[in-house]
């Protein structure tokens, strides 16, 4: 019969062919990915590359494949003194077989998850908790194949379980004899002691001070092998702890502004010092004072949200296309800010920052703004002091996002979403066709009366299910100054749906303009559309969004496109500038492109924007998701000035680190001090010009809140 010792050391090398197996199963599915994708990889990349990214990956599946042997392991050198082994062999079973239905799971989840996100799991995966479920659901079913997919994971579920059923078999009776040779009580402590050593060493995917952590990871000069060298479990791993980082209320705050006070981000952020008896109040910080507009107040404002709206299709090296004609002509006969950022790289991310006025910091406050009253920043309080009669058209459901209760929180009057524009829209996966919004929009415009109008479509979307070709789209082949831009990672049904989103918009704003003359537009893409021509675009064609100012009676029309670099945020400023009488007080992180474009004699280092990881100026953009490095811009001479890129790091950080510290804390920067806010001016006030604020003269300051 067997002793203590050789049960032990049987049952340990199982654990380690379960070992081996898993790292070679992690292994295969990187190279997988690598193979899947190839058309990422950058063109200096060689063979030495992939092995470098292999290699490194390596280190974080040792970690992955030890943890889910871990309680086995601690199991059998608990319990095999006591003849127990059994019980480490059912452990090591159980877990085996759970980490490879696991890691199956997670690898059939990974390739579309990184077709959609260009990544691994990251912390936006944790959006789908607040999303329409449904929605999500159906999506998944029609637009990524769910069906097969799961088919594919029963499969390699049950072929990897059997496969190490066979790997089992394999007989290890000469390590077996090797390690149970040894007699005395020293050699066999100085084994297990060795084998404890080298277990912990794999759990640690390291044998340095620091185990396999995330910076580790970014081993070549390939972006696109960087993010294959974490297997899917460890980005998930990162994806939750980032997520409940940012959300914390306790840990948020420093991971944007590390160990300065938010005091001293309010001061550096707004090159502001305010006396100490102000300094802590950041409404004193946020609060703007218009000029005054000689045109007068429109009718109606309509801010329209574009679903996945790129500014790529813009570009006059994709004119052939002919997919953004109408919004084209709107730019050419209105503003189009070409250096324009979203605020998020999500719907509900950008939509809340132009709602909120508070810049997306990572938290979903789709949850948390639902049950709190308006933001001082919000935009409805704002345009109801202006008189406006505030409303949500909303293409989908209200259960996304809870978007009906959140708008209504921060006090939009209105919110009309799909089954208030068509009576049976149930076949629909994410609402009705943005046509059918727009009509419900125009006919749901008072002739008297002023309204603000926030408008979000869902037509470019996945599945792309709607058929462009009975409404018109003329496209039938990639022209051919366009070819070598193509590679086949867009489809023309994918082309189709932004020349439909387009032309949608096109005719809804010529139908407005003949009813109410006096209306003024001002139209954005919520976030980069994840949908390129080729597999490599550049970084402004992966981040930049449009924003068109258009209205006859506000906008003076300019030739070319304005330089002037914004970001969601500065959205409702600039329209507040444009639009309201002097003296029309407000509170703003953002500030009016309108006057930073008049600012030509001030320093460019002076004026730029942000989004979530991303910033740009008039000379180079950057997004920190993908290289931290700034980049070109399509139409501007690079200024690659390391030193302002890194103070427009820091000012990225304080600005996000101040929307978050509103989100959860208030306007009140040190808990030490008394509030100091006034009451906020009720929604019925009869006079646009609100009473006087704290603060003045900030939008004085070059740049600020950009």
């Amino acid at each position: 019969m067997p002793g203590k010792w050789q049960n032990f050391i049987t049952e340990f090398l199982k654990q380690f062919q379960v070992y081996i197996f898993t790292i070679v199963y992690l292994g295969l599915f990187r190279i997988v990915l690598i193979v899947r994708f190839q058309d990422k990889l950058g063109d200096a990349t060689d063979l030495g590359d992939i092995l470098l990214a292999v290699a490194h990956g390596y280190r974080f599946d040792s970690a992955s494949a030890t943890l889910f042997m871990l309680v086995p392991f601690l199991a059998n050198s608990v319990l095999s003194p006591f003849n127990a082994t059994f019980l480490s062999t059912y452990l090591r079973k159980l877990f085996s077989a759970l980490m490879l239905i696991v890691i199956t799971m997670l690898f059939v989840v990974t390739i579309p998850y990184f077709k959609e996100y260009d990544s691994q799991f990251d912390y936006f995966l944790f959006e789908v908790l607040y999303d329409d479920r449904p929605a999500v659901m159906r999506t998944l079913f029609e637009g990524y194949g769910l069906v097969g997919n799961l088919l594919i994971f029963a499969v390699l579920s049950g072929l990897c379980i059997f496969l190490l059923r066979q790997w089992h078999k394999f007989p290890f009776a000469p390590l077996i004899r090797l390690f149970t040779r040894p007699g005395s009580l020293m050699l066999r402590s100085l084994i297990y002691i060795l084998i404890f050593v080298l277990t912990f060493a794999a759990a640690r995917g390291s044998f340095k001070s620091r185990p396999a952590m995330r910076k580790w990871a970014h081993v070549t000069t390939d972006i696109f092998l960087n993010k294959t060298v974490m297997n899917p479990l460890r980005h998930l791993q990162y994806a939750y702890r980032d997520f409940k980082s940012i959300n914390s209320r306790k840990d948020g705050i420093k991971k944007l502004l590390g160990d300065i006070s938010v005091i001293t981000a309010a001061q550096e952020y707004f090159s502001l010092e305010l006396p100490a008896d102000q300094a802590q109040d950041l409404s004193n910080y946020l609060s703007k004072t218009a000029r005054g507009s000689q045109s007068g107040l429109p009718d109606h404002i309509f801010i329209i949200v574009m679903e996945s709206y790129d500014s790529w299709p813009l570009l006059p090296r994709y004119q052939s296309l002919k997919v953004t004609e109408h919004l084209k002509r709107l730019g050419r006969h209105g503003i189009l800010f070409n250096h324009f950022l979203p605020s998020a790289g999500s719907t509900m991310g950008s939509l809340s920052a132009i709602l909120t006025g508070i810049p997306f910091t990572g938290v979903n406050i789709s949850r948390i703004a639902a049950h709190k009253p308006p933001f001082l920043t919000a935009s409805p309080a704002i345009f109801k002091r202006l008189g406006y009669r505030t409303r949500l058209y909303y293409g989908g459901f209200l259960s996304w996002q809870n978007i009906g209760n959140l708008f209504h929180a921060q006090g939009i009057d209105e919110v009309f979403a799909a089954p208030s524009i068509e009576a049976e829209v149930t076949d629909r996966i994410w609402g009705v066709e943005d046509e059918a919004l727009f009509t419900f929009v125009r006919s749901n415009t008072p002739a008297d009366g002023k309204t603000f109008n926030i408008i979000l479509t869902t037509s470019y979307h996945p599945p792309f299910s709607l058929d462009v070709r009975s409404r018109g789209f003329p496209l039938n082949e990639i022209p051919a100054d366009i070819e070598p831009y193509f590679d086949g990672s867009m489809t023309l049904n994918m082309l189709g749906h932004i020349w439909y989103s387009d032309m949608a918009i096109g005719e809804f704003i010529n139908s407005v303009e003949k009813s109410f003359p006096a209306s003024l537009f001002a139209l954005t893409g919520d976030h980069y559309g994840r949908r390129f021509l080729n597999a490599h675009p550049s970084v402004y064609e992966h981040t930049s969004v449009p924003f068109i100012l258009y209205g006859k009676h506000f906008v003076t029309p300019q030739a070319t496109a304005n330089p002037a670099p914004g970001s969601h945020i500065d959205i409702v400023p600039t329209i507040v500038e444009l639009i309201a009488p002097a003296g029309f007080q407000y509170y703003s992180f953002g500030s009016s492109m309108l006057d930073r474009g008049k600012q030509a004699g001030r320093s460019t280092l002076n004026r730029f924007g942000i989004g979530h990881h991303t910033m740009v100026t008039e000379t180079f953009i950057a997004n920190l998701r993908i290289d931290r490095n700034p980049a070109p811009l399509p139409d501007a001479e690079f200024d690659n000035n390391r030193d302002f890129f890194h103070r427009l790091e820091q000012k990225h950080n304080q600005l996000l680190g101040l929307g978050w510290w509103l989100i959860f804390n208030g306007e009140l920067l040190e808990p030490a001090a008394p509030p100091a806010i006034g009451p906020t001016p009720p929604a019925n006030e009869p006079t646009p010009v609100a009473p006087p604020l704290k603060g003045r003269g900030l939008h004085e300051v070059n740049g600020v809140g950009s």
